[in-house]
């Protein structure tokens, strides 16, 4: 069985957590601002659900996994790295007009919530797959791997925060995955197989190019800022973003606001 020495393997894993925390932090800010507040709620159950997912997986499959871990933790690792980078825009292809309000009424909207759980709970799962295979696998160095996840998660969330700070929302997605890749590349042998060279390959190019060109954020139609662009002539003035939301500056002939001046006042 071919894995990486033990401080590359430790680099790895700080990696993959601080991804997994900055995730978490990225989502909230995401879905604040394209959905609700309320929303951003959801990122922590889903996370854990993606955690508890896979121990149960490990737990039923200890040995088989066990016996290709030199092969399942790259794959795991850059799966993830991948659906990191990709899973707000397959949210915005598959559900780009998910309604939140007919939720009780219509069994569709149900479907996409369902989709979207889903695809925000992957990478969760896998990520945590991985975790779990390394301390599972060297349990004579648990203390070792595990100060190096606690590490990782710590600083993760100590760099989410910079990147909600500097980092456009459209390319945090991407941003975030590149610990992840790194993480995955960290973990390849030195022969990686045909099949595990191709995610490589794909899952760096899908990081790549959603860092350069991602799409933009969908807002939900219910929003009072979509509304307002919806109005003719109406554009975004300004735009700052920071870890406690987004601020948008808008003007267009159609705004007024005049509290407490008479409709006769001229200007």
């Amino acid at each position: 069985m071919n894995l990486p020495a033990a401080p590359r393997l430790s680099l790895a894993l700080g990696l993959l957590s601080a991804s997994l925390i900055a995730l978490q932090l990225a989502l909230m800010h995401l879905l604040s601002i394209s959905q609700w507040h309320h929303f951003a709620y959801l990122v922590i159950s889903i996370a854990l659900l993606g955690f508890g997912a896979s121990g149960t997986l490990l737990a039923l499959l200890r040995d088989r996994l066990l016996a290709r871990i030199d092969r399942l933790l790259p794959l795991f690792t850059l799966t993830g790295a991948a659906v990191i980078a990709v899973q707000m825009p397959l949210v915005r292809l598959l559900g780009g007009n998910f309604d939140s309000y007919l939720l009780f009424t219509g069994a569709a909207q149900v479907g996409r919530l369902l989709l979207f759980t889903l695809l925000f709970t992957l990478p969760f799962f896998l990520g945590a797959l991985a975790i779990g295979l390394v301390f599972v696998h060297h349990v004579e160095r648990i203390g070792a791997y595990y100060f190096a996840n606690l590490l990782g998660s710590g600083l993760g969330g100590l760099g989410g925060l910079a990147l909600l700070a500097f980092v456009p929302p459209p390319h945090l997605p991407a941003a975030i995955a590149v610990p992840a890749l790194l993480a995955g590349l960290l973990m390849l042998t030195r022969r990686p197989g045909k099949p595990l060279l191709a995610i490589t390959l794909l899952a760096t190019a899908l990081t790549v190019t959603l860092l350069v060109r991602p799409p933009g954020l969908l807002l939900s139609p219910y929003k009072a800022l979509r509304q307002t662009l919806d109005l003719p002539d109406t554009h975004i003035v300004a735009l700052e973003d920071d870890p406690y939301g987004q601020v948008t500056a808008v003007t267009g002939p159609g705004l007024r606001f005049a509290p407490g001046v008479s409709l006769n006042y001229a200007g």
